[in-house]
C-alpha cells in the first residue's frame, strides 16, 4: 500500500514598499525554521497615489521599472530567513530619470523544509534564477 505524505503549507503574503535609499529589511517570524520566499518585485512606479505626499506631479507619473532586474537582485534573499537590501537607484537601476520612484515587494515565508520543494519562485512575469 503506497504511504501519501500530505503537507500543509500556511502562506501570508507580506507587502513591503520603500522609497529610494532606504534599507529594507525582509524577516520571517520563526527564525530558522522560515524561508523568505520573493512572490513579486518591483522597483519604479506603478501608481500616481503610493509614497506620493508632497511631489509634484511630474514627479509621479507611473512608469514601471524592469522587473527581471529586481527579481534578479532580490534573488540574494530567497531561502534566508531575514535580508536587508538598499531601495536605490545604485541597486535597481533608473528606469526612469526625475521620477519619484519605490521598491514594492511581495514575499511570503515558508518553512524551510517546505523551501526545498520550491524550486522557482515567480516575480512578476519573470523567475528568480
Amino acid at each position: 500500500m503506497p504511504l501519501f505524505i500530505f503537507l500543509c503549507v500556511i502562506i501570508i503574503m507580506i507587502i513591503i514598499i520603500a522609497v529610494v535609499v532606504v534599507t529594507v529589511s525582509f524577516n520571517c517570524p520563526i527564525t530558522g525554521t522560515e524561508a523568505i520566499r520573493i512572490v513579486t518585485a518591483n522597483y519604479g512606479r506603478t501608481d500616481a497615489v503610493t509614497c506620493s505626499d508632497g511631489r509634484p506631479l511630474g514627479q509621479i507619473t507611473p512608469v514601471h521599472g524592469p522587473a527581471d532586474r529586481a527579481c534578479s537582485f532580490l534573488r540574494r534573499c530567497r531561502g534566508k530567513s531575514s535580508c536587508a537590501v538598499q531601495s536605490s537607484n545604485a541597486a535597481f537601476g533608473d528606469p526612469c530619470f526625475g521620477t519619484y520612484k519605490y521598491l514594492n515587494v511581495t514575499y511570503s515565508c515558508v518553512q524551510s523544509r517546505t523551501w526545498k520543494r520550491l524550486q522557482i519562485s515567480i516575480c512578476r512575469r519573470s523567475r528568480v534564477k
